[in-house]
């Protein structure tokens, strides 16, 4: 694998991580949201790395405009789908809740030793209301 695809996949994992709150958990998190867990989606990290800019000359037209957002949407949600395969691949997140209509997957960071990342997963698990004997994909960490 290239390796300046690793370093645009780490670049992803700090976005996300950048995004959640630390472990342990501090005066200025909020109990209710579990540390280290992202489900703001690949829009939102494409959005906050300028991916979906479209570069267009002033004078393209609407349709031009148009079709160049929706190659870059399919682009970048593609590149941002692989990343997640990879990281999660490399155990370094887990989805713990797939993707539903109108809800976006939720992931946790992988930051830690095992025994704090179990204790990671546990803990946003519990707060999500998510029970332990479900298994999303080959990638759900145990």
């Amino acid at each position: 694998m290239n390796v300046l695809l690793y370093m645009v996949y780490m670049v992803y994992m700090v976005y996300m991580a950048a995004k959640t709150y630390d472990w342990p958990k501090d005066d200025t998190s909020n109990p209710s949201i579990p540390s280290r867990y992202y489900d703001q989606g690949w829009r939102t990290i494409a959005k906050g790395l300028g991916l979906l800019y479209i570069g267009a000359p002033v004078d393209a037209t609407d349709e031009l405009k148009r079709s160049l957002s929706k190659k870059r949407q399919a682009t970048a949600k593609n590149r941002i789908s692989r990343a997640w395969t990879f990281l999660a691949d490399a155990r370094l997140l887990t989805r713990i809740k797939p993707a539903s209509l109108g809800d976006n997957a939720g992931y946790v960071l992988l930051l830690g030793d095992d025994e704090e990342n179990t204790e990671v997963v546990d803990d946003a698990k519990s707060l999500l209301g998510l029970d332990d004997n479900i298994i999303f994909d080959r990638r759900q960490y145990a």
